[in-house]
């Protein structure tokens, strides 16, 4: 039984120091562990797999003796809340001399196993028509897995990933379980295919992204299973690496897939990914603030939201996206958005400035001796004072360029920073006096 080339459940005969065996194998992800039972009369048997909602139950007989022993694989929650489970193995065997049946039970060492239980393959159907469906899916789904990685001509394995892609939604658990490496792999294979490179990229950002939807089968399935996938891709610092390297591509569709990804695996694994894409150095960090630079908007706008997470929280990156000209770039954006009239875009550019300056002394420093602060406070030179009623997205604005002011005097900071900032605000004049009259029209 299995879901694809890395997962599988297998039940067959082993001859061990002159003693024959029936086992079963539990393989997910590469890694395996094993149950056997002893067979007394080998020449002769019977097995037979049964899927319960559970469970699989391998039966095999000894048909001569009339003997029967059973096997079956459970799955029990480690904890309610958990979405890992320990699987197992109980055996029962004849005992001819009690007239009874030995039961044992043997845990496996295998932890993540939502997939398995999630999956079509071992889940009870109330209707034979899903069943049958299910069955086609995934069959339909091994043909484009087998499709893509044995196909030799480009429109081949183009039309394989633009059937997987089709599928990603609806089928989240079965395309994820079962091409996720041969997607990752595209990435890194042949880069002049920037048509197969967009359709993998937008694959994988299907798998890694939790959508509530009306899907009964997708309803079903735990809500970390794209944290799960992105645990399983990233597990392969490769595999980021082929993701950031794309973001240099100059085409429009690749480049705007691949920030995406990346913005899908940073939402679901935030530290993780933070950490690889610092130990790729400071360029990894520096191609990302370059892309604040792309005059198409889309992507400047995307480039906005990946920043917003990825400087999250962690001072190192915070103190690289600063030495990058980070600030000079978001104070570009805000210039030519309208600052505080502009719209959703000032905000998200004023979030990454917040992320900067929290509690990271050398970035305030570093943003007060630029003359930032300077640049920040005529943003409060409001345009439009005689409107009777500010906008929500202005107000939102606004209230975002005062946090920011007040960032740089928190208490938290250290004393000699404090007074340097205030300093700073006071040489700037009377524009806050001035704008007096416009506050009260939030």
């Amino acid at each position: 039984l299995r879901t694809d080339e890395n997962n599988w459940i297998k039940c067959g005969v082993e001859y061990v120091d002159g003693q024959q065996f029936a086992s079963v194998v539990v393989t997910v992800n590469g890694w395996s562990d094993w149950s056997v039972v002893p067979i007394n009369t080998p020449e002769v048997l019977k097995l037979r797999a049964r899927r319960e909602k559970e469970a699989v139950h391998i039966d095999f007989a000894e048909s001569e003796e009339g003997n029967f022993q059973m096997m079956r694989l459970a799955y029990l929650p480690i904890t309610k809340r958990s979405k890992a489970m320990l699987t197992g193995i109980m055996c029962a065997s004849p005992n001819n001399i009690t007239q009874g049946f030995d039961i044992s039970f043997e845990n496996l060492n295998i932890t993540k196993m939502a997939f398995w239980r999630a999956g079509s393959l071992f889940s009870s159907s109330t209707s034979s028509t899903t069943t049958n469906s299910n069955t086609v899916t995934q069959e339909m789904i091994e043909r484009l897995c087998d499709r893509l990685q044995s196909a030799t001509r480009s429109e081949d394995r183009r039309d394989a990933v633009r059937g997987l892609k089709g599928l990603s939604k609806k089928c989240k658990l079965e395309v994820g379980t079962q091409s996720m490496n041969l997607l990752a792999n595209t990435l890194q294979g042949d880069r002049t295919d920037l048509d197969l490179i967009q359709l993998a990229l937008e694959t994988l950002a299907n798998v890694v992204t939790y959508e509530t939807g009306n899907d009964d089968e997708q309803a079903n399935l735990p809500q970390d299973i794209t944290v799960q996938f992105t645990e399983l891709y990233i597990k392969d610092k490769t595999h980021v690496h082929a993701a950031l390297e794309l973001i240099e591509e100059t085409d429009f569709n690749v480049r705007r897939s691949a920030i995406r990804f990346l913005t899908a695996l940073l939402t679901n694994c935030t530290k993780e990914l933070q950490d690889i894409i610092l130990e790729s150095g400071p360029m990894g960090v520096s191609k990302l603030v370059d892309l604040l630079q792309d005059e198409r908007e889309v992507i400047r706008n995307d480039a906005l939201l990946l920043l917003q997470i990825l400087t999250r929280y962690n001072t190192n990156i915070q103190k690289i996206v600063a030495f990058e000209n980070g600030f000079e770039r978001l104070f570009e954006i805000l210039a030519s958005e309208g600052g505080s009239d502009g719209l959703v875009t000032v905000e998200d550019c004023l979030s990454v400035l917040l992320n900067l300056l929290q509690n990271n002394a050398s970035n305030q420093s570093y943003f007060r001796e630029g003359s930032y602060i300077r640049r920040l406070v005529d943003f409060f030179e409001l345009g439009s004072i005689g409107e009777k009623r500010w906008s929500a997205q202005k107000v939102t604005n606004v209230h975002l360029l005062l946090q920011t002011i007040r960032i740089l005097v928190s208490p938290t900071n250290s004393h000699q920073n404090i007074l340097a900032c205030q300093r700073s605000v006071s040489q700037c004049g009377n524009t806050f006096h001035n704008n007096d009259k416009a506050s009260s029209n939030f």
